[in-house]
């Protein structure tokens, strides 16, 4: 897997920044940084990579590069009872989420866990944990927690 992302990145075609220990799988292109940070700082690390923190929308499409990217890093969510920062907020408008590209996050799409979002004490980020599988959650974005990094060159359309 790490040479078809070395020999994506060699091509120019904007690939996987291995050297930046970003980690491929099926065109997504993941860094875990294990380091807390609140939302902001997170995001904007992530752009400095030339990347955005990781638009996991779907169970079928996104949760096995995010699985992979665990596996690689010898964690599983369970471990990290925090949870992880993830490219959805609603910041702009209250109950209306929005994942990094500007597309809707709906309370509908069976992510979010039971009861959430809930918005106690202005919940405006989301987080991805471990609740009997992958849920989301809302949190202050203040809050410090590990966080998801996908570059954009590799995001899936």
């Amino acid at each position: 897997m790490l040479s078809t992302c070395k020999l994506i990145s060699e091509t120019g075609d904007g690939g996987c920044p291995v050297e930046r220990g970003y980690v491929l799988y099926d065109n997504h292109c993941l860094k875990m940084y294990p380091v807390k940070q609140d939302y902001q700082t997170a995001n904007m690390r992530c752009q400095t990579d030339g990347a955005h923190l990781f638009d996991l929308k779907s169970r079928v499409h996104d949760v096995p590069a995010f699985a992979y990217l665990l596996d690689t890093m010898g964690k599983v969510l369970q471990d990290i009872p925090a949870g992880v920062w993830i490219g959805a907020n609603d910041i702009e408008v209250e109950g209306h989420f929005l994942w990094s590209d500007r597309s809707p996050l709906f309370k509908e799409t069976g992510l979010w866990g039971t009861g959430q979002p809930d918005n106690r004490n202005n919940e405006d980020c989301v987080q991805v944990f471990f609740s009997s599988g992958i849920a989301f959650n809302d949190l202050p974005c203040t809050w410090k927690q590990e966080y998801i990094c996908q570059s954009s060159s590799s995001s899936r359309s």
